[in-house]
């Protein structure tokens, strides 16, 4: 299934781009800091499609000890956000509701 996104193939050439990306990062914030330090991680989310498969294509998140989630999108298409961000919970529900995406915990999959 994966093989056929061509993003992902590990081309020279997507390397490259990936080796850029990281090598060019930039520290995270003091308030991001104040968030994520110390923390544990609690649980697990991952992002499934209408027919309950698995939605390979959607970000999944970490869920902190402290009640944040972190999601992290790499790449994406023009016009869509790439980058980390850092959630409440009221954020993380608006957000699922706003893509309808079923996102399932992994220790409670329920």
């Amino acid at each position: 299934m994966f093989d056929d996104v061509e993003f992902r193939k590990e081309t020279p050439e997507n390397l490259s781009y990936y080796r850029k990306k990281f090598d060019s990062g930039k520290p995270v914030s003091d308030e991001a800091k104040t968030k994520v330090e110390g923390q544990t991680i609690a649980d697990f989310f991952f992002c499934y499609d209408n027919n309950g498969d698995f939605h390979d294509l959607g970000s999944g998140y970490i869920l902190l000890s402290n009640g944040y989630y972190l999601v992290e999108r790499t790449h994406a298409p023009p016009g869509i956000a790439a980058g980390l961000w850092i959630l409440d919970e009221k954020e993380f529900n608006e957000r699922n509701r706003r893509f309808d995406i079923d996102v399932r915990s992994f220790l409670n999959p329920g």
